[in-house]
């Protein structure tokens, strides 16, 4: 269920954030509240997977990739065009 306030331009104003070196001198959009309220009037859930060799690099048993992937395959997607 989408939220009422997130990408409904009355209450959100998006603004760009400044390039970053870290993700290749993008700039990535900042959804601020324009309500009372403020920001916390927009909020939002998400999470970032990390790449497979990150589990893997932690060396700990139980947490390799390969063990993970049911369970990011059983986390909801909100856009049913994305694939794990």
């Amino acid at each position: 269920m989408q939220s009422f306030a997130l990408g409904n331009r009355n209450v959100e104003v998006y603004l760009q954030s400044k390039p970053s070196k870290y993700i290749g001198g993008r700039q990535t959009f900042v959804p601020v509240g324009n309500v009372l309220g403020g920001g916390t009037s927009v909020n939002v859930m998400q999470y970032t997977r990390a790449s497979a060799s990150d589990y893997n690099d932690w060396n700990i048993e139980g947490w390799k990739f390969k063990d993970l992937e049911p369970l990011f395959k059983k986390a909801p997607l909100r856009d049913p065009c994305l694939t794990v």
